[in-house]
């Protein structure tokens, strides 16, 4: 049995150089995740000072990719609300934030679950401890209850700042109807204030750098590139040289940020060299190609679960894999390499079952869900003729548009009256007939007029 590992997505709206940026972001964090560990019982068995190693500082610092997760999701969520924007329509807030819902919630409880109870049984933790951080953990609530990151995953801190954005980015697109200097300065001094924060006071609590308040500078870039990607024609420019040396300056630059920056620098360092990154994979050609290679987005598309299983699964294979460090005088930088490949292996293969299994079929799910919200958004519109189309001189309507989705086989509908200027349709039974006109036409249309038993159950669905 061939399994696929494609995500499935609208073709027409999938940016694939993302998902390639989204690989990177992870690698960044599951290797920060395992060369600390590793330097510090190589220093305690051979005696052998790792702590300024060149390598260990350029890959112990996994925020980096954190942040770049931040600025492509303040990308990806506002590009919906931006071009509703533009052409004058609305995004329905209850189904965006249904469609988050289903997206995110249940591969994250799965996994918070599957680790409580991994605790319980390998490590003997006790339930009456873990129990308040695991219910403040499905509320996305933990940091700000506990000040800390949670025990039974701690890298669910990042989470639950994304979901906090996904509430206030419906506020944040109420900007967007401003002109367009103006919105992206209000949404630009939104992050500089959040910055700036955090060379406070407010800097020295965990309940504000790890919450949206703390990480907004991030999302606010995002923002700004989607704004700009969308209304500067980019989405439809060739790529250029001059965005391969963004991405490349930013690529330079997010390497090797933990050697050259500290401090509050680093934190604007790390925001400016996503924030190149997104731009150079949106407008350069080079970048463009490697990004867009399936063994780049694909792998970047599972970058949800490699996230929420990979630190565990670090965990289970460190007592095992100590025992690399006695077989033979290697030197630290073959064994790191060594633990890398070994660990980050067992964590793309334990990721691909997690995805396979669990969020893949969730996300299939999710997308069913959202089509019955879209059928059922338009179903009511069709309850207000008015809003929907045009009435005839026999009071069948005609509709000035395709629908949103096609309506389900239990209406028993064989067709639908669509918009163009000679469109005939007929329903299933039998109903009057009439001839009407379309504004436009060239003379009457024939217009069927459904029965009632059916006209009730497709006009007031």
């Amino acid at each position: 049995m061939r399994v696929s590992l494609r995500r499935p997505i609208d073709e027409n709206k999938h940016i694939r150089e993302i998902d390639g940026l989204r690989l990177l972001a992870v690698a960044v964090v599951v290797v920060a995740h395992i060369t600390p560990s590793v330097a510090r019982h190589y220093q305690d068995v051979t005696g052998v000072k790792t702590y300024d190693d060149v390598i260990l500082r350029l890959t112990r610092e996994g925020v980096r990719g954190v942040t770049l997760f931040f600025v492509i999701s303040g990308f990806v969520l506002s590009l919906p609300f931006l071009r509703a924007s533009a052409t004058g329509s609305r995004v329905s807030v209850r189904r965006y934030l249904v469609r988050r819902l289903r997206r995110i919630e249940p591969p994250y409880v799965v996994s918070l679950a599957v680790f409580l109870l991994a605790d319980i049984v390998l490590l003997q933790d006790s339930l009456r401890s873990l129990l308040p951080h695991f219910l403040a953990g499905l509320g996305y609530a933990h940091g700000l209850f506990f000040n800390a990151r949670n025990p039974i995953n701690s890298v669910t801190w990042s989470l639950e700042v994304e979901a906090q954005f996904y509430v206030v980015m419906p506020l944040i697109a109420s900007l967007f109807f401003l002109a367009a200097g103006r919105r992206r300065a209000l949404v630009l001094s939104l992050g500089a204030l959040s910055l700036m924060s955090l060379a406070g006071p407010l800097g020295a609590s965990m309940r504000w750098t790890q919450s949206l308040a703390g990480c907004l500078t991030a999302f606010a870039i995002g923002i700004v590139i989607a704004d700009l990607y969308l209304n500067e024609g980019w989405a439809g420019r060739a790529g250029s040289r001059t965005g391969d040396t963004a991405f490349g300056v930013g690529l330079g630059f997010f390497i090797m940020l933990p050697v050259i920056a500290t401090g509050p620098g680093y934190g604007y360092g790390q925001v400016l060299a996503s924030g190149l990154l997104v731009v150079g994979a949106l407008r350069g050609s080079l970048s463009r190609r490697i990004l867009r290679r399936p063994s780049a987005w694909i792998v970047g598309g599972m970058c949800y679960s490699i996230y929420l299983v990979h630190l565990q699964v670090i965990r289970m294979l460190w007592r095992p894999m100590q025992h690399l460090m006695y077989l033979g005088e290697w030197g630290f930088r073959k064994t790191l390499l060594v633990q890398v490949m070994v660990m980050a292996s067992a964590v793309m293969l334990v990721s691909t079952a997690f995805f396979v299994l669990v969020e893949l079929p969730c996300m299939r799910w999710s997308r069913r869900g959202s089509r019955r919200l879209s059928w059922s958004a338009a179903s009511r519109d069709r309850s207000r003729p008015e809003r929907a189309g045009i009435r005839g001189r026999s009071g069948g309507y005609f509709e000035q548009g395709p629908p949103a989705v096609e309506p389900p086989d239990d209406y028993s509908a064989e067709g639908v009256i669509r918009g163009s200027k000679r469109a005939v349709s007929t329903l299933s039974g039998s109903g009057g007939r009439s001839r009407t006109s379309i504004p436009g036409s060239k003379g009457p249309c024939l217009a069927v007029r459904p029965p009632r038993r059916v006209r009730r159950r497709f006009w007031q669905a």
